[in-house]
């Protein structure tokens, strides 16, 4: 989902850092943090987790929504990749 790019505070709602300027271009989505002016490159999906956050969707409901939108995919991996993906959104301080 990510070059390079978390849930939030161990158990508790992920928010999008207001720190960060989003803009899509093609099937990307770039992310640049102000505060570390540092530039990541999601793709589609990450695209649409970010999209999520910042409707203030949890981590299930992230989950719940994507393993929806596309057909036959196992909520159990979709789940686990949710995490990793908003895991190391935190860890570079997109979300919150």
């Amino acid at each position: 989902m990510s070059e390079k790019a978390g849930s939030g505070p161990a158990g508790g709602q992920p928010s999008r850092n207001a720190g960060v300027l989003t803009r899509q271009a093609e099937d990307w989505v770039f992310l640049f943090n102000t505060s570390t002016n540092e530039l990541f490159r999601v793709n589609a999906t990450g695209g649409r987790i970010w999209d999520l956050l910042g409707k203030g969707h949890s981590a299930e409901e992230i989950a719940l929504t994507i393993s929806s939108e596309f057909e036959g995919a196992d909520l159990e991996r979709v789940r686990t990749a949710v995490h990793s993906f908003l895991k190391e959104l935190s860890k570079r301080e997109l979300i919150t």
